[in-house]
């Protein structure tokens, strides 16, 4: 079976390129886990924003987590550690797909839709504006996740095959 594999990411391995892509995740985990706990400490009283910003909590620790998994994988060249954040990282990818859909339509949709409707009359259109940041900040981050996740899952899927195939390793 034919499926598309990388010999080489940019000008290094695919063991450089794997290792970067974990401590970018990495990165990006513990950022998006800080930004999901400042914003449950800001509005811990309201239920959806905890069931919310919970869920991201959770979501950024399993992303924390694989992501030293896969540090450990490449470091250590264990084909198993590295399928684990393959399959980790579809799962977050789908998570992210579902968010920014559910972002664009419910969020952003239906602020211009009330507004089109007439629902809204006293809002002109810098306050809906004003009213849309936090959903296109939302959307645009995950937007820029998913666009981080498919090369990254990409080239960590293609060192895999490299090592699941024996060949030689060269961390260059």
């Amino acid at each position: 079976m034919g499926c598309f594999r990388l010999t080489k990411c940019c000008c290094c391995s695919l063991h450089s390129a794997s290792l970067t892509v974990a401590i970018i995740y990495l990165f990006l985990a513990l950022l998006g886990g800080g930004f999901h706990a400042w914003e449950l400490y800001r509005h811990i009283g309201t239920t959806s924003a905890v069931a919310y910003n919970g869920a991201g909590i959770g979501v950024m620790g399993m992303s924390v987590i694989l992501a030293i998994v896969l540090v450990v994988g490449v470091a250590k060249e264990r084909r198993f550690l590295c399928l684990m954040w393959v399959l980790w990282a579809f799962i977050h990818l789908a998570i992210e797909i579902a968010l920014g859909t559910y972002v664009g339509v419910v969020s952003i949709g239906g602020a211009f839709g009330l507004a089109v409707a007439g629902v809204v009359e006293q809002m002109v259109g810098s306050i809906i504006t004003i009213a849309l940041i936090p959903a296109i900040i939302t959307l645009a981050i995950a937007v820029a996740i998913i666009f981080f996740l498919i090369p990254s899952i990409v080239i960590v899927c293609s060192y895999y095959h490299e090592l699941r195939d024996g060949q030689q390793v060269q961390p260059v």
